[in-house]
């Protein structure tokens, strides 16, 4: 073998190598991201509740959800919880008591492979399938004597995320609250890649292996492209985040806000500056600012469905 050989023949080994490695990584990145939380212990509500099922919308597996029936008056609320949450934890069930302290009908749904009981294929797909289980909740309601204008949407991290791509393909849905979402999962991806360690040039070779073995378009989750058809359909947008968040990054939120506002969306945004939360300041609002947050939940939902 010649010299030129030699060196063509260490080059094509060096790509190889170079190529399985991020594959391998990705695919590692990818079950990280991807696979269910831990087991929680399957708390209830505390007080009088339904636990119900429903299909995703269009979909082929069942949706589990806490039905927590309010006043006849009041709109109801589907809440949503984030990455590797369920209804089943203490945020979720001390949210879901919250919003029906207001008077609310709740229900709590738990998103599909995030550790709860709803499960399709065992992978979580950041909003893209998730979009059907709060779609799945929706006509839910409406077979329990709901109108679609009395509906709204509240979802935090992943489920703000979620929540905003459901409303994408359900005109009918008039007021979603959303705390502490993503703009786009590819960026949220891509942020929290690096601050574990792992080279951001896994993350589309991750989503695509994903693709491979589930068909989930992670790249399509991109609610900040939702402005023009948000406007249209006249929906309404609250939507929250903490300056000092760690896992979602403050600038997703003033993204959103931003996209929203330039196409005349009915959108506000509260801008939470504080520096003294615990951990990653992360969905972290109703806790420290528990009375204020459902002042103007209550406030917003009043307003947006009467």
């Amino acid at each position: 073998m010649n010299r030129r050989r030699l060196i063509l023949f260490i080059v094509g080994l060096v790509i190889v190598a170079a190529i399985g490695l991020i594959m391998y990584v990705s695919s590692t990145a990818y079950d990280v991201l991807s696979l269910p939380g831990d087991p929680v212990a399957p708390a209830t509500p505390s007080g009088s509740f339904e636990d119900v099922t429903f299909p995703s919308r269009s979909q082929n597996y069942k949706v589990h959800g806490f039905y927590l029936s309010g006043q006849n008056s009041k709109a109801a609320l589907i809440s949503v919880h984030g990455w590797k949450a369920t209804r089943h934890d203490k945020y979720h069930l001390d949210r879901a008591a919250s919003l029906h302290d207001l008077g609310y009908t709740v229900l709590s749904i738990d998103l599909q492979d995030n550790g709860g009981d709803t499960v399709e294929d065992g992978r979580l797909s950041m909003g893209y399938k998730e979009r059907y289980d709060v779609l799945g909740a929706f006509d839910y309601l409406l077979t329990r004597g709901f109108v679609a204008n009395k509906i709204g949407l509240v979802g935090e991290s992943e489920g703000g995320t979620t929540v905003l791509m459901a409303a994408g393909s359900e005109p009918r849905i008039k007021a979603i609250w959303e705390d502490s979402g993503y703009a786009r999962a590819d960026s949220v991806l891509t942020e929290q890649a690096q601050n574990f360690g792992y080279p951001s040039v896994i993350v589309l070779p991750g989503m695509i292996w994903g693709f491979l073995k589930t068909g989930d378009r992670i790249w399509e989750v991109t609610p900040i492209d939702l402005g023009p058809t948000f406007a249209a359909n006249k929906q309404s947008v609250y939507i929250i985040h903490d300056e000092q968040d760690k896992r979602v990054l403050y600038h997703h939120g003033v993204d959103l806000y931003n996209a929203y506002q330039n196409v005349r969306v009915d959108v506000t945004f509260w801008s939470l500056p504080d520096t003294t939360f615990p951990d990653e300041a992360h969905a972290v609002a109703i806790t420290y600012h528990h009375d204020e947050y459902l002042k103007r939940l209550d406030e917003f939902f009043k307003q947006k469905l009467g």
